[in-house]
């Protein structure tokens, strides 16, 4: 894992790894929520906005996900 981050509501976790996804995880229960690819390098920074609807992924690119996962 290179990356963390809790949504600011602290339902959610996204992760960023060297398999170049990231994953959001249920932070209360640890169950995986949804995989988001398309990066082709090690995820190394997360941020989600404010309301927990938008996501922002760094590798080497910059990807915005937003309503790619459950709410």
């Amino acid at each position: 894992m290179r990356a963390v981050a809790y949504s600011a509501d602290g339902k959610m976790l996204a992760t960023g790894g060297e398999d170049a996804t990231t994953r959001l995880w249920d932070a209360e229960t640890g169950k995986q929520l949804s995989v988001l690819h398309g990066h082709t390098g090690f995820v190394t920074a997360i941020a989600f906005s404010a309301n927990g609807r938008l996501l922002v992924t760094a590798s080497e690119d910059v990807r915005p996900w937003s309503g790619t996962w459950p709410m």
